[in-house]
């Protein structure tokens, strides 16, 4: 198997995710050799610096070819924003350019020989394909943890609000999710445990009141605080998320039997009406 394509990774834990979901899909569907190429995720230490390495047992340092659309330089920068406002998504068999997150899987998979991917790729389709292999790379890294995170959360629902980096974006893709949205999911669980995790607890205290709700600490200090969460999370019963593709993914990844997910009606193409239903799992989208 020759090396064929590189897929760069970027962006937090949800995103890096989706892009490993991509490189194995397309490795599945083609004789060649998929790379994932670290270099700018390393540079850049956003999102409190996580890497997929955190997760699971990953080679950043893998053997990956570069082109210019993966650098970070001025020229690449410049190069990058002429070809989003001509609205190119593929040159060739040379480059596969899913910069808004927009390009659908149909789309996708004809530019699926590309040497060069560079983007979202926020498909469920892939990740559904890539889903088993992904549970079993979490458990292998971090069992004595999810242990100890299915003792304590199994039989409660995982709530996530996130606000921080969200607040300060002018990308409507990330839309926080008010105290409205979450008190009218909290009804669709009545009687029930909430646990709560997220970058906001003032926040939190002030909305979430009351015996049922329990805003998180860390399931342990062996792994870095959202590793934390994100692992907690995949220990509940149900979930009520936002936007967030982190939240999303630890739903997805859940260790719950068929958990019930309540989600936003939002224009994203994982959480879509098409995609819920694709999953196969039991959803309320609010309304």
């Amino acid at each position: 198997m020759n090396m064929h394509a590189s897929v760069m990774l970027q962006g937090g834990l949800g995103n890096q995710l989706f892009q490993l979901a991509w490189a194995r899909y397309i490795e599945s569907v083609s004789s060649s050799k998929v790379a994932c190429n670290s270099k700018r995720l390393l540079s850049k230490g956003i999102h409190g610096g996580i890497r997929l390495s955190d997760l699971i047992d990953f080679d950043h340092d893998q053997s990956s070819e570069s082109c210019i659309f993966f650098e970070d330089n001025i020229f690449a920068k410049v190069i990058r924003l002429i070809i989003r406002k001509l609205n190119i998504r593929r040159l060739g068999n040379h480059l596969f350019y899913d910069y808004d997150a927009d390009t659908n899987f149909d789309q996708a998979c004809q530019a699926i020989n590309s040497k060069f991917h560079f983007g979202y790729f926020q498909y469920v389709q892939s990740a559904l394909y890539f889903r088993d292999e992904l549970k079993s790379l979490i458990l292998q890294k971090n069992s004595v943890l999810l242990a100890k995170g299915r003792e304590l959360y199994s039989g409660s629902v995982g709530v996530h609000v996130r606000r921080g980096d969200f607040l300060l974006s002018t990308d409507p893709r990330h839309k926080v999710m008010g105290e409205d949205y979450y008190l009218k999911a909290i009804k669709s669980f009545k009687g029930r445990r909430f646990v709560i995790f997220t970058d906001d607890r003032e926040w939190c205290k002030e909305v979430f009141k009351g015996q049922d709700f329990e805003i998180c600490g860390l399931l342990g200090n062996e792994v870095k605080p959202a590793i934390a969460d994100f692992l907690s999370l995949i220990c509940c019963k149900d979930y009520i998320v936002g936007t967030s593709t982190f939240a999303w993914w630890a739903a997805f990844l859940s260790l719950s039997n068929n958990p019930v997910v309540y989600l936003p009606r939002v224009n994203l193409p994982f959480q879509s009406e098409m995609s819920n239903q694709l999953i196969g799992w039991s959803y309320i989208l609010s309304e």
